[in-house]
């Protein structure tokens, strides 16, 4: 009896579980390798772990890749990569030197074969899928186990995000999606009944490797913004509490910005990359918001009809919970 109830009550968890093992079979099936962005990423990684530099110029030519006009890129999927990829150099290692199996024909090619870009791939997804995760069990707990599933599988199968899990796992997206999850969960759980130093260092740490991962994940520390000021309290305590959550997940965030920034410097030292103005990737004043929604070219509705659902669900959550909702 015990064994039956606790199937039938974690029976969605087991489906997501279902699903998510369907999506890293297929990635593991796939042998698309690494593409597009996310070559930048492991040529980096490559070059720290056997090179100790960032040169990567080699390694796009072993990899058969064409030369870019810069190599500037965030750090954050590389983070993210690097445990399992140690992981895979180290047990590769101790492979060769016992003579289980021989390295590469040729040496150039040490860090750059299969193992290596699984390791990469599978790191991205585990991210992704620990999103995922985080997300199932914050809404089950608020709604029936039937709409949490139904929801976090329409947010894997029904976005770009199974693509970018699945097919492109090396550029930022799955790992960016992965830390925003956390950080929402976490500051719908935490701030509402107050956050304590811990968790507020937690979150820094969180919303730190989101930026790290894909810079505009940072429009979600707006998030704990409308959880604390719109918090039916007195003023000075929303100020007191903004004032300790601010300061304290700062100090979470503030390693992996200092990471970010070194990263940032080497490589805007070595390459002539405009980050504003003419030309530039950031443009304030032309947001092109319009097209960025409604695009035949990616725009979000109209690759992704479900989100015309999303979008009235959110509408009708504001009088449930607006600050969520906002």
């Amino acid at each position: 009896v015990g064994w039956a109830a606790f199937v039938r009550d974690t029976a969605d968890l087991h489906a997501l579980a279902a699903a998510l093992l369907y999506a890293v079979g297929t990635l593991v099936a796939s042998s698309h390798g690494i593409t597009t962005d996310g070559v930048t990423y492991f040529a980096q990684l490559r070059s720290l772990v056997v090179d100790h530099d960032l040169e990567v110029t080699r390694e796009f030519t072993l990899l058969g890749q064409p030369t870019r006009p810069t190599y500037v890129v965030p750090i954050g999927p590389t983070l993210v990569w690097t445990p399992l990829y140690l992981v895979v150099t180290l047990v590769d290692a101790i492979g060769r030197g016992v003579g289980l199996w021989r390295g590469p024909a040729d040496p150039g090619m040490q860090g750059l074969t299969l193992p290596f870009v699984r390791a990469a791939l599978l790191s991205s997804f585990a991210m992704g899928a620990v999103g995922l995760w985080a997300l199932a069990l914050h809404l089950r707990a608020r709604f029936t186990r039937a709409v949490s599933w139904l929801t976090v599988v329409l947010v894997l199968g029904a976005t770009p995000l199974y693509w970018y899990m699945v097919y492109e796992p090396s550029m930022t997206h799955a790992v960016s999606f992965g830390f925003a999850a956390l950080f929402a969960t976490a500051c719908a759980a935490w701030i509402p009944v107050g956050v304590s130093s811990r968790q507020a260092l937690i979150l820094g740490t969180l919303l730190g490797l989101a930026f790290a991962a894909r810079s505009q994940e940072v429009v979600f520390a707006a998030l704990p913004a409308f959880m604390v000021f719109g918090a039916n309290r007195p003023w000075p305590q929303r100020l007191r509490t903004a004032q300790h959550l601010a300061g304290w997940a700062f100090l979470g965030a503030l390693p992996w910005l200092l990471l970010q920034a070194a990263h940032s410097y080497v490589l805007f030292s070595r390459y002539d990359y405009s980050l504003l103005g003419q030309g530039g990737y950031f443009h304030p004043l032309q947001s092109r918001w319009a097209d960025t929604l409604f695009s035949s070219w990616h725009g979000f509705f109209s690759w992704t009809p479900v989100a015309y659902v999303a979008a009235a669900g959110t509408v009708a959550y504001l009088r449930r919970d607006w600050r969520w909702a906002w």
